[in-house]
């Protein structure tokens, strides 16, 4: 038995220009501050490998392939400060220094060898 539907309360949503479509990309006209309120710090890190070496955005930094120099417990509880997706390259021999933003969440351990990050 069905009867009347009663409407549930409305939210008025963000006002677009132009014509809405589905699955259009729209961004604030603003910068986007990324990991607010988060810890960082700058490291210099050489890559000792023959081959490139690429770290993803949020892989913990400390874990990174062991060819790549750096004090890795600077780095303990942080991954590199760039946006989700997005990588840094090392050539072989290259030197760079990059920032690093602590991860969020307890750091409880995870199954790697008992190491939290902390």
């Amino acid at each position: 038995m069905t009867g009347p539907t009663v409407p549930g309360p409305t939210v008025p949503g963000p006002t677009v220009p132009g014509p809405a479509v589905p699955g259009a990309v729209r961004s604030p006209e603003r910068d986007v501050v990324l990991s607010p309120g988060r810890p960082r710090r700058r490291i210099v890190v050489v890559s000792r490998s023959a081959r490139p070496i690429r770290v993803s955005s949020h892989y913990p930094f400390w874990r990174v392939n062991a060819r790549l120099e750096f004090d890795r417990a600077a780095a303990a509880g942080y991954r590199l400060d760039i946006p989700a997706g997005a990588s840094v390259r090392w050539a072989p021999g290259q030197s760079r220094e990059v920032s690093l933003v602590a991860l969020g969440g307890l750091m409880a351990r995870d199954g790697r060898a008992g190491e939290t990050g902390s």
